[in-house]
Parts: C-alpha cells; sequence; structure tokens
C-alpha cells in the first residue's frame, strides 16, 4: 500500500478491489455515507476476513478444469483457503493458496469440513447476504494433514 504523505507497507493479507475506494476516501478525507464491503487498507485488516468474487464472463487464469473456463463462476476466499464454484456447470474446487499459489490441486475431498464451511458462505453470498468475516475452523490445516 502507498500513497501521497504516507509509508510504503507490504502487508500478506486479504485485500479486495472494494477497500480502493474506502482507501482514497480516507487518505482523501471524504466523508462518505455509501454501503461497502471494503475497508481503507491504511491500517492493517481482520485475520479472518471473507472476500468474495464472481465472474460473467469466460476467464482465462483457470487451469483445473475447462468446466471452470466459462461464465457464472464464484468464489469465497478465507484465510488461505479459495472454494471456487461454476453454477452452469456444477463444478467445485477447492484450494489452499497457501501451500498451492498455482491453484493446481483440488482439495475438494481432502478437506470436507472447509469445502462445507467455504460452501455455506459462498451460498450467503449468492443470496445477497454475504457474511464479512469468519470466526473459528472448518478442520485440519493443510500442515495437519
Amino acid at each position: 500500500v502507498r500513497y501521497p504523505g504516507g509509508e510504503y507497507q507490504q502487508r500478506d493479507e486479504l485485500v479486495s478491489t472494494l477497500d480502493i475506494f474506502p482507501t482514497i476516501t480516507e487518505q482523501l478525507g471524504v466523508a462518505c455515507d455509501l454501503p461497502s464491503h471494503g475497508r481503507s487498507l491504511s491500517q492493517p485488516g481482520p485475520p479472518n476476513r471473507i472476500a468474495f468474487t464472481s465472474s460473467a464472463a469466460p476467464s482465462p487464469i483457470y487451469r483445473y478444469g475447462r468446466d471452470l473456463l466459462f461464465s457464472d463462476t464464484h468464489a469465497v476466499f478465507v484465510g488461505d483457503w479459495k472454494l471456487i464454484y461454476n453454477r452452469g456447470s456444477n463444478v467445485w474446487a477447492l484450494f489452499n493458496l497457501k501451500h498451492d499459489p498455482d491453484e493446481q490441486k483440488n482439495q475438494i475431498d481432502t478437506f470436507p469440513g472447509w469445502a462445507n464451511t467455504l460452501t455455506e458462505l459462498l451460498d450467503k453470498y449468492l443470496a445477497g447476504t454475504p457474511p464479512l468475516e469468519f470466526s473459528g475452523s472448518a478442520g485440519p490445516s493443510v500442515d495437519d494433514v
């Protein structure tokens, strides 16, 4: 994070493009009453943050299955975990980004606790009621297996 008059900061945390607007308005000293799921990046964020993304267009960055190259793809991120769902083809994929940053090994069957928990969060997002923070654990980490 870098802004005029501020010190450069590099942090290892989950951020979103939704954070850009709150960061800019805070740095400009502009009050904004618009509802937002973003937060200012001027301070470290909570470790239990949840982020969501949706794609209505084909995305060439997915490498783990042709079915996920098409539209109507959604994802939820919590900590090191990312769950991806393609509604059109009903394809699911779960990745631990710390151990598999290139998303090559689908862990959906290996970590059913994480898969179920992230599926519940994604369902809430798709229903229009996205949670903003995650509390608890959904099972063992990749390090424990």
